[in-house]
């Protein structure tokens, strides 16, 4: 085989490598066999390590025993079907120089991105452009979107933009890539969107988010000897949902207000499970009002004591007794909004043994009241209540 034909095969293997160089992890392109070459596979590989090193493989002609690997080296323009370009420059198969991609319009190739390596590692200066048509112009213009500095490999500055020229954000990064400083967003008008700060990529202090184009605290959250105190706020300025967290699951206080202030929740937990006296609001339907639940828990998590529920204009609802293993015991008594009693029912363990209903009429039409009508599912408080576990409703008021 000549010289001549083996540097062909090499150009031809090369057109396919470089579009998977910004993958995280190895990335093996599926096997390509070329045409008059039934017997020889080739195979393209783009690797970066955990070192944020890149490189280029080519793997010619594979044998039973072992593969002949070879290198690449020089400039070379990858081109795929749709117009992707990219121009790259590499020795013995390490990335070098600068490197520039394009995407592809009708009107042909417009600049997508440009970065510069230094023996495999990105180095210097990174920019990233994104593309629209000018209905003045009639034609695409590229702006840049995001601007990054690196040493050799780790990066130390960057600053994002809006397709207006309004910065996006702009952050600073310690000697090993990890984000650090003053931290703040913004909106494409130009107001604050979260406003914090990093310690060697981990968010300290106080942080802020807005709502979208206004002063408006949304939520702040506070992050201290590993817990997160989070306060969210509705719209008018009073607190909608207070609680702290220590690694996703909920510690201490979690408390959940209406614009108003009134409580719809109120929980303890330690280490995510409920312990002691709690409160939360119970959804019965979506034409009936939420009604509240008191109840305890022990040091288990598990429902123990006194539960009772109340219907919106806090009259008593429901009103019963959970033993130490979270079942039902002794007698529960059911209300109407009226505060008349219309049915009772006796537990032990658990298990009902008797039930009892008063027939009753409307005040309002006279007629008489399903005994049934207030019937609902209590929890059985036998499973802790950790953070994953926490019913929807606890969010979505």
């Amino acid at each position: 085989m000549t010289n001549f034909t083996i540097m062909k095969k090499f150009l031809h293997i090369l057109f396919f490598v470089s579009f998977t160089l910004c993958a995280k992890t190895q990335t093996i392109i599926p096997q390509r066999d070329t045409a008059n070459r039934d017997t020889i596979s080739f195979y393209d590989y783009a690797i970066r390590d955990s070192s944020e090193r890149y490189s280029v493989i080519y793997t010619g002609k594979e044998s039973e025993s072992e593969k002949n690997r070879h290198s690449l080296t020089g400039r070379y323009m990858f081109q795929d079907g749709n117009g992707w370009t990219v121009d790259m420059e590499l020795k013995d198969g390490i990335a070098v120089g600068d490197w520039q991609y394009y995407s592809s319009t009708f009107e042909g190739p417009i600049i997508s991105s440009t970065v510069s390596f230094t023996d495999g590692y990105k180095h210097g200066t990174e920019n990233i452009y994104s593309y629209q048509w000018n209905k003045e112009t009639e034609h695409f213009e590229s702006y840049l979107t995001r601007k990054s500095r690196y040493n050799m490999g780790k990066m130390q500055h960057d600053v994002s933009y809006w397709n207006n020229g309004q910065l996006m954000w702009e952050n600073q990064y310690d000697k090993k890539g990890r984000i650090h400083g003053k931290y703040i967003t913004f909106n494409a008008d130009g107001s604050v969107d979260i406003s914090g700060k990093y310690k060697h990529g981990k968010p300290v202090g106080k942080w802020k988010y807005f709502y979208s184009g206004t002063i408006q605290v949304k939520e702040e959250k506070i992050y201290k000897k590993g817990l997160v105190h989070s306060t969210t706020y509705h719209q008018n300025g009073n607190p909608w949902i207070s609680k702290t967290t220590r690694k996703l699951v909920y510690e201490g206080k979690y408390l959940n207000l209406t614009e108003n202030g009134d409580t719809t929740s109120y929980h303890f937990y330690k280490n995510g499970i409920e312990q002691g006296y709690q409160v939360h609001s119970v959804f019965t339907g979506y034409w009936q009002p939420r009604a509240t639940a008191h109840y305890y828990t022990n040091k288990n998590g598990v429902l123990a004591g006194t539960y009772t529920q109340y219907f919106q204009n806090r009259q008593l609802k429901v009103k019963g007794q959970y033993n130490e293993k979270g079942a039902r015991d002794g007698v529960w008594e059911y209300y109407l909004e009226d505060g008349r009693m219309y049915r009772s029912e006796t537990f032990e363990d658990g298990c009902l043994n008797a039930s009892h209903s008063l027939e009753l009429t409307d005040a309002g039409t006279n007629r008489p009241i399903d005994a049934q009508y207030h019937l609902e599912e209590f929890p059985s408080g036998m499973i802790p209540k950790k953070e994953d576990e926490v019913p929807f409703f606890l969010f979505s008021e």
